[in-house]
């Protein structure tokens, strides 16, 4: 049998008889869907939120002459000391952290540890 989504069922769901005639049912599935589709939403404006961060990140490790740590990257480059997210909050050190293990694993983005500390450098 194969595996359905969680929407699938919850459709499936208010096609049954049963439940078309009960009101509570209905509305609990239809909040449900509601639900999903702003999950899915919050989601697509995230990966856009993050690539537009990831294109800045980009472009100012492309101008640092050496491999930087995340502090270094931000007082080197002002759009990213005062990023402000869709949230309202200001780009954290653990948001860059993020998203840069994303461009090391794209191989756009070269990651080096020397001690405790970790430097990052734009991949050649």
């Amino acid at each position: 049998m194969e595996k359905m989504t969680k929407r699938e069922v919850l459709n499936l769901m208010l096609g049954d008889v049963a439940i078309k005639n009960n009101s509570v049912y209905v509305g609990y599935i239809t909040h449900e869907l509601e639900l999903l589709d702003k999950k899915v939403s919050k989601s697509r404006t995230n990966v856009e939120e993050n690539n537009a961060i990831n294109e800045i990140i980009l472009d100012a490790l492309a101008k640092c002459e050496n491999a930087v740590t995340i502090s270094e990257l931000q007082a080197s480059n002002d759009t990213l000391k005062n990023y402000v997210l869709e949230n309202g909050n200001v780009l954290s050190n653990q948001k860059l952290t993020y998203l840069l293990k994303g461009l090391v694993a794209e191989n756009k983005v070269v990651k080096v540890e020397d001690k405790k500390k970790t430097f990052y450098s734009i991949a050649k």
